[in-house]
């Protein structure tokens, strides 16, 4: 087997000064992400199936109407928190594109600017059909989990917002219905091979996966654990040693554990194990996770069982819980997606914002947009909830996907690469 070494991490200058405990950035300053420059405005898109929004979050969003609406540029799923992504072009890194999956067997792309009459640029492909998971990759190459062939497929954004397909690998135990996609950063920039880690609802698996530049598919290794049944879902986290790749992992109904995944070894170690179990009748099931500036991971959940358990969480780095966010204007029965992303309003021990998107299965409002501060303490502050603006509709359950202006890895990093990590 060829052991791939990771290259250096690089250290943006920007997440490494501080100022009165918060980390300055300088709002708008591109971070290097393999030669792609991601113009930051403040921006952040929230899909559903029957609409994509866009708010100009550096405002606020309290009771805020969206800045733009799209009802031809759609996100659907019944899972639908990896199934929007910021996407660019090998071809010419200029290109950067909203993708979504649109329906079964169909991705379509926007520009970032769109406006309500953009017509969306569509691709049809039978690797599309059921796909739940959906990444732009830091090494140039688009990746899909298709739940209809128990595979996972590679792409490349043209110029003109159509994909083209590298390739696909099925395997019923590995790629069984991927819901999670991760790309922690392995120091791999456009054209390198890099390393992703993929988790579908086979219970309690996830699966290292290295990608080629050229969107090959090599299966390296897994990890188990007990998961009642259900999907495992992911966040990285901050890794010092260049041949380790740190990630938090929440099995339903069993530990929150975080991994060191050796790429010279392929084999996993137990870095950390909450002392304290998820239960799904208590807590309810991740289905979203992410870093923030302030050295958290947080968490969305969703109440499968219809225990009254709505929450989101946020999580030490050793994988014990720092605190649930329980009060029902900020928190819904489905959490679908959560995201830091970087949006202007940082100020002494205060970084910015997480987003996410709940769907309250019937209940009003049922689809809207929620942010808290993204501080260093556990507390959760400077809570805010847009209208309800994304549009109820009947039969669709799920609240939508959430996206600043650069893909989720790039968006990742930066967390990582934070004082507070």
């Amino acid at each position: 087997m060829t052991l791939i070494i990771p290259k250096p991490k690089p250290l943006y200058a920007p997440m490494l000064a501080t100022f009165g405990g918060g980390s300055v950035r300088g709002f708008g300053r591109n971070l290097p992400s393999g030669g792609v420059s991601f113009n930051l405005t403040g921006r952040v898109y929230q899909s559903s199936p029957m609409e994509t929004l866009r708010y100009n979050a550096s405002a606020g969003i309290n009771g805020n109407n969206e800045e733009e609406k799209s009802t031809s540029f759609t996100s659907q799923s019944n899972f639908p928190s990896t199934i929007m992504d910021v996407v660019f072009s090998s071809d010419d890194t200029s290109v950067i594109r909203l993708a979504a999956v649109k329906n079964s067997g169909n991705v379509h792309t926007v520009p970032l600017d769109f406006t309500s009459s953009t017509t969306p640029t569509n691709t049809n492909h039978n690797q599309f059909n059921g796909t739940r998971g959906l990444m732009m990759l830091r090494n140039g190459v688009m990746v899909t989990g298709n739940n209809a062939h128990n595979s996972l497929a590679t792409w490349k954004l043209n110029t003109n917002g159509t994909f083209t397909n590298y390739g696909n690998t099925a395997d019923n135990t590995h790629f069984d219905n991927v819901q999670c996609i991760i790309n922690p950063n392995d120091g791999a920039e456009l054209g390198d091979d890099t390393h992703i880690f993929v988790a579908g609802s086979a219970g309690g698996r996830l699966t290292c996966v290295r990608i080629g530049g050229d969107g090959s598919i090599t299966i390296l290794q897994s990890f188990t654990s007990a998961s009642g049944g259900l999907n495992v879902w992911m966040s990285p986290m901050k890794s010092t040693d260049d041949d380790k790749l740190r990630f938090m992992a929440f099995f339903a109904a069993n530990q929150t554990k975080v991994l060191d995944y050796s790429i010279s070894g392929n084999s996993y170690t137990t870095v950390a194990n909450s002392s304290a179990t998820l239960t799904t009748s208590a807590n309810g099931r991740v289905t979203a996770a992410t870093p923030s500036w302030g050295g958290y991971t947080w968490a969305n959940f969703t109440d499968d069982a219809n225990n009254q358990v709505y929450r989101v969480g946020k999580f030490f780095q050793n994988a014990n819980n720092a605190g649930f966010l329980t009060t029902s204007s900020y928190v819904g029965r489905n959490g679908n997606a959560i995201l830091a992303i970087e949006d202007g309003t940082s100020s002494s021990g205060e970084n910015g914002h997480v987003y996410w998107g709940v769907y309250n299965s019937g209940s009003s409002p049922e689809r809207k947009l929620l942010a808290a501060t993204d501080n260093d303490g556990n507390a959760f502050s400077g809570k805010e909830a847009s209208n309800a603006r994304l549009n109820n509709g009947t039969g669709f359950t799920n609240g939508g996907c959430i996206i600043g202006e650069r893909p989720r890895y790039a968006e990742m990093d930066a967390k990582l690469e934070s004082t507070n990590w």
